[in-house]
């Protein structure tokens, strides 16, 4: 109860400040375990784009005539209007305008790069983890799929079978032959480690596995 009396006293900037930060602690700590959420990402996004970009569009358009007159009409005039009409304190003219500054930033390109960018940080994260769990006794095998070649581990599950394939099918582009001099080789001993020293066995189908 004291926390809710304490956020019901918060200004609307504060409430908003809070609420991303809350937000952004996790999806950095918890990114993995909420990529169930991850079907609503867009439902926010296009929520926030119909609503706020319009309105920030138009008076970006009537005002950017310069950065000084764009900080002039936004930190001068428009608090001495609002002052003057409304009776707005400039104090709660920043709390009101730092809230639609937020807003802003959350609807803008550098935000809706985000969930690429936490993507990519978590990606190979996860497939160590997964490549963690495999005894010494698991071999690496090379197997053709869809005119690409990709790794799996042996006796694995398809889960395991299509991440592979998807976080390393960039490494292993083009033809057999580059693969057999060693190319990838390489960057995949270093992720492993070195109780997972690569061996080059004999190309076999997807279909001898079962999979």
């Amino acid at each position: 109860m004291y926390l809710i009396k304490k956020y019901n006293k918060w200004s609307l900037s504060q409430k908003i400040y809070c609420a991303t930060a809350f937000g952004f602690a996790l999806g950095m700590f918890f990114g993995i375990r909420c990529e169930v959420l991850s079907a609503f990402n867009s439902v926010f996004i296009n929520f926030f784009q119909i609503t706020i970009i319009p309105y920030m569009i138009f008076s970006i358009i009537k005002s950017i005539d310069s950065l000084f007159y764009l900080f002039f009409i936004s930190m001068i005039i428009y608090p001495v209007i609002m002052n003057r009409f409304y009776g707005m304190k400039y104090r709660k003219f920043l709390d009101y305008s730092i809230s639609a500054g937020i807003v802003a930033f959350t609807t803008g390109n550098v935000f809706l790069a985000l969930p690429v960018i936490y993507e990519l940080m978590y990606k190979d994260d996860y497939l160590k983890k997964l490549l963690s769990r495999v005894n010494n006794n698991d071999i690496l095998k090379m197997v053709q799929l869809e005119n690409y070649d990709a790794f799996y581990l042996d006796h694995k599950v398809d889960a395991l079978l299509t991440t592979a394939t998807k976080r390393y099918e960039y490494w292993i582009e083009g033809k057999t032959d580059d693969i057999a001099v060693g190319r990838p080789w390489s960057v995949l001993d270093w992720l492993l480690g070195e109780k997972y020293k690569i061996k080059k066995y004999e190309q076999k189908t997807i279909h001898s596995h079962g999979f």
